[in-house]
Parts: C-alpha cells; structure tokens; sequence
C-alpha cells in the first residue's frame, strides 16, 4: 500500500473518530484495500449500507450506497426512473445491480497530498440523504 493512501485513511479514521461518528473498518486480504461501512435506516424507511472504499494503490475513494431499494422484478419503469435520476444527480450514479437493487456510487480522486476526510464525510452523507430523498419515489413505481 502506497505511503499517501495510509496517510489518507488515517486522516479518515481521525475524522470519523474527532466527531464521534461510527463506521467499520475492514481490510481486504486480496488486495490490501480498506473500507469503512455503517448500515442505517433512513428516515424514509429505506435500509441502506454506506461504504466509504479507499484503493490500495490510488489516492481514490469510491463511495457506495448499496440497498436504496429491491427490485421484484426488472422493469423498464425502473430502469426509466434510474435514467431520470443519472441525468438529474450530476455527482451521484444509481444503477440496479445483479440481485436487482438500486445501489447509488461515486467516486473522489484526490492528488497527493489534498487528501480531506470532510469531503470524503461529506459525499458519504450526500448518499445517504439522496437514498432517503429519492427512496418514496422509487417505491412508488416499485410498487406500482
């Protein structure tokens, strides 16, 4: 693992630490990377799982928000939604994954040594309250 990224995740587990937020840390053991992760339910009902993801040889974190909402079955009414949604978030990407649920991702690329764990903090929150803001929305045309 590169010196800048240990630098970066330890800046992260400072920040988390210094305003008493909670996440787990994990390590793969394939490839060295380290991800921080909470799951949580929004106020909308939607039960999501936030992942905070730091490459092992990259100054990149790539933020998940997996969950936002199951998909009964595949539907261009849902794919139509997700469409409306990538062209109206110009940071975040939604897209229906392999066990048919909307997950929400993006990523930060920071060049050495602008790394800031607020930002980082601050995306991983962005996620959170766009599952929330959009979860009623979804269900709708889940449900429908």
């Amino acid at each position: 693992m590169k010196a800048a990224v240990k630098h970066n995740i330890s800046d992260f587990k400072e920040y988390l630490k210094s305003n008493d937020i909670y996440m787990e840390e994990n390590i793969d053991e394939n490839d060295g990377s380290v991800h921080f992760s909470v799951g949580l339910e929004t106020e909308a009902g939607a039960k999501i799982q936030l992942i905070a993801a730091f490459d092992s040889e990259n100054p990149t974190v790539d933020i998940y928000c997996f969950n936002v909402a199951q998909v009964p079955d595949s539907t261009n009414d849902i794919l139509h939604v997700i469409n409306e949604l990538n062209t109206s978030y110009r940071f975040a990407k939604f897209t229906l994954n392999k066990k048919n649920a909307i997950d929400i991702s993006t990523s930060l690329a920071f060049s050495e040594p602008n790394f800031n764990p607020a930002l980082v903090f601050e995306h991983t929150r962005m996620l959170y309250k766009l599952a929330n803001d959009e979860y009623k929305n979804l269900m709708k045309v889940i449900w429908a």
